[in-house]
């Protein structure tokens, strides 16, 4: 079959497409470090490695990476605490640990090694993020006592100052070095803030009490966080050609928080529910949507915040397990072979990615390459084909899949 008689066949059955656009994940159970303990989930990268903190008894926790179902105690600087917060593609890892005097620092933690990166002259420090290049981000504590957002690179920690006031915190960047975080005005209100070349820029609120968070930066810019509005609630934004806008929450829910943006524009972060309890959210297309609601509700976890989102879609955060416990997890889109831009559907939007790629060596999945050879070939046309019209079960038909099954066999928070 050539090129051209492909396009008549999909033309053909472009009649009986069933067009969908949601889409389900599957859940992964991250761990803990000492069975039975909790853990939170707050970074990852696009390897599926996770980042977070662990308890090893009933009072401290330390840093902890999962790769490959293996979750490893990373340590601290010689004291009991520590938290990792991100990671980036080359498997560095940022955050905070206590040292044998007990303050605590932010560290590098790369080769095998935790590395203590200091402070501005005071005595606390806190990495928050870091990009593909190990810049990190965080905050510290100055000569004065004051604690101000840094930006650590090539060994070296800079102050970013504030927006005017006594204090500020940095607590995300994007390869292009644009830094977001919260900073205190000269009035006294907290602002999130959007560094760039060098200049911290005011990006304002939402009115009301005049307070704002910036936690998330995308390739593009966009920045979330959390703005408080005039009923004097906290509410998700997203900011982006320069206006702030109010994401709003979960139906009847009082607030919400985005704390991650992908380059798609997709936004997770957690709201409170009518009932008052917290939970994780993905923002996309206008639309924000209780991730509980995306999952086999059979699989007996309530996902209460969601901290990362990977431009593949995987989603980090921490929740509820079916026994009860608080665990980080790690969330993976349902993805039907053919599905290149990864909507939960097959239809002529991946055609047209295959199409764009077609002949690319060292080709990934979204670049058309489904059969895994690395080339984009007619190969992974058929395998197209033979998907086009499906799409990603919706979390209600999994779990009357699993009732048969039963029936057969007797079935920046967290």
């Amino acid at each position: 079959m050539n090129r051209t008689t492909l396009v008549i066949v999909l033309l053909c059955a472009a009649g009986r497409v069933a067009w969908a656009s949601g889409y389900s994940y599957t859940v992964t159970d991250v761990g803990s470090l000492v069975v039975g303990r909790q853990s939170g989930g707050y970074g990852f990268n696009s390897a599926g490695e996770v980042v977070g903190k662990g308890f090893v008894n009933s009072v401290q926790y330390h840093a902890f990476l999962y790769c490959g179902g293996t979750i490893q105690d990373l340590g601290t600087l010689g004291g009991n605490y520590s938290t990792a917060n991100a990671i980036n593609g080359a498997g560095q890892v940022v955050g905070q640990a206590d040292t044998i005097s007990g303050a605590s620092h932010a560290f590098l933690y790369s080769d095998n090694q935790m590395q203590d990166i200091g402070t501005l002259g005071g005595s606390g420090s806190s990495a928050n993020a870091m990009n593909g290049a190990g810049q990190v981000v965080g905050q510290a504590d100055t000569i004065s006592g004051a604690s101000h957002a840094f930006l650590y690179s090539d060994n070296h920690m800079q102050d970013m100052g504030t927006l005017g006031g006594s204090s500020s915190s940095a607590w995300g960047i994007n390869d292009a070095g644009q830094v977001v975080g919260g900073s205190y005005t000269a009035s006294g209100n907290c602002h999130a803030f959007l560094y760039d070349g060098g200049q911290m820029q005011d990006i304002n609120n939402l009115g009301g009490m005049s307070a704002s968070l910036a936690y998330g930066i995308n390739a593009a810019g966009q920045v979330v966080g959390e703005a408080w509005t005039a009923i004097k609630y906290a509410h998700a934004f997203l900011y982006s050609g320069g206006r702030m806008q109010d994401l709003g929450t979960l139906p009847g829910g009082p607030s919400s928080q985005a704390n991650g943006i992908n380059s798609a524009g997709q936004i997770v972060g957690s709201a409170h529910t009518v009932s008052d309890a917290s939970h994780a959210f993905v923002y996309d297309g206008g639309t924000m949507t209780d991730l509980n609601t995306l999952i086999d509700p059979l699989s007996g976890w309530t996902l209460q915040y969601a901290n990362g989102i990977s431009d593949f879609g995987q989603i980090v955060g921490s929740g509820i397990n079916a026994a009860g416990q608080q665990h980080a997890y790690l969330l993976t889109r349902v993805v039907l072979p053919g599905d290149a831009n990864r909507d939960g559907s097959i239809n002529f939007k991946d055609y047209i990615v295959l199409e764009a790629n077609f002949g690319s060596t060292n080709a990934t999945w979204i670049q058309g390459d489904f059969n895994g050879d690395g080339v984009v070939s007619f190969k992974d046309y058929i395998v197209l084909e033979g998907s086009f019209g499906k799409s990603v079960p919706e979390p209600a038909t999994f779990s009357l899949l699993s009732l048969g099954c039963l029936a057969l066999v007797r079935g920046r928070h967290g």
